[in-house]
């Protein structure tokens, strides 16, 4: 979802497991961030739709209730470089590197006025825009 794509095949749980779920644990709304634990490229995907979707949270990490002071863009991108750049030293196991919540709470974000985040998100918004045109552009 992170990379826009569907989910082939379909995952599905009954609308009764599902109600449970939320009253347990809640549902991610638009804004919130969900990301692999085990990624260390970044994958990060703004929850961007009201439909009811479910995923194992097992190895997702949900940032949500996220504070007015940012733009859910901005941190999404914000995460990722500190991800990408980071990820040996800030995930962990013995395994396989894994980055745990209590890690990612501790992940330093930059201090950016709002409207400068606004501004950021706009322009990977406008970013984004152009690169589908020009994909659709070359596939016609």
């Amino acid at each position: 979802m992170a990379e826009g794509k569907q989910i082939i095949p379909e995952l599905f749980i009954t609308e009764q497991h599902y109600v449970e779920l939320c009253e347990a644990t809640g549902a991610p709304q638009v804004g919130d961030l969900l990301m692999p634990s085990i990624c260390p490229d970044g994958r990060i995907w703004v929850v961007n739709t009201d439909k009811p979707f479910y995923f194992k949270d097992g190895r997702v990490l949900w940032v949500h209730a996220i504070d007015a002071s940012y733009n859910p863009v901005f941190l999404l991108y914000t995460l990722k470089d500190r991800i990408m750049t980071d990820y040996s030293s800030i995930a962990s196991g013995t395994t396989f590197a894994e980055l745990k919540i209590f890690a990612l709470k501790k992940c330093r974000v930059f201090d950016v006025p709002i409207t400068l985040q606004n501004q950021f998100a706009a322009f990977v918004e406008q970013t984004d825009k152009s690169k589908l045109c020009g994909e659709m552009e070359a596939a016609a």
